[in-house]
């Protein structure tokens, strides 16, 4: 299961108050399918204070298939951390694994492959990150995201 650890965030002054309720997350997760789920949750918990709902499922639906995506092509320890500012969330997963992830083109028939095709329709920014052990894959999503 996931460890979450969510920080509140301070105001960011009188006209940004609503988004005081927004969390920074860092948790550390078990390589098992219900962590994908408590991952969702918790990305949807951490954002639902100021973002539209269908914002908050474009960062719930990212969050989950970078987590899935580590899950199942990664190594352990994997961490997920989100960092929600007004402007845009910021999504990170980290593994040890020496694999790097790239998108795919599934056919109609596989069951697999569309997650990094997904995050990339829906996020502003993705991207892979080398790490002395592993790697870092990442997701930037703003309001302009889902609004293309």
């Amino acid at each position: 299961m996931a460890m979450d650890v969510p920080r509140r965030r301070a105001p960011l002054g009188p006209a940004l108050n609503s988004h005081a309720l927004m969390h920074d997350v860092d948790m550390l997760l078990t390589p098992v399918p219900q962590s994908v789920t408590e991952v969702r949750r918790v990305a949807r918990a951490a954002v639902s204070a100021p973002w539209s709902s269908d914002g908050v499922e474009v960062i719930a639906l990212c969050a989950t298939e970078l987590v899935a995506n580590a899950i199942r092509y990664g190594r352990p320890p994997i961490s997920f951390s989100l960092r929600a500012q007004p402007e845009a969330v910021t999504i990170e997963v980290t593994d040890t694994g020496d694999e790097l992830p790239t998108p795919r083109d599934p056919g109609p028939g596989d069951q697999h492959g569309r997650g990094l095709r997904i995050v990339e329709q829906l996020a502003e920014q993705w991207g892979v990150d080398r790490l002395p052990e592993g790697k870092r894959v990442w997701c930037r999503v703003t309001p302009a995201s889902w609004d293309r």
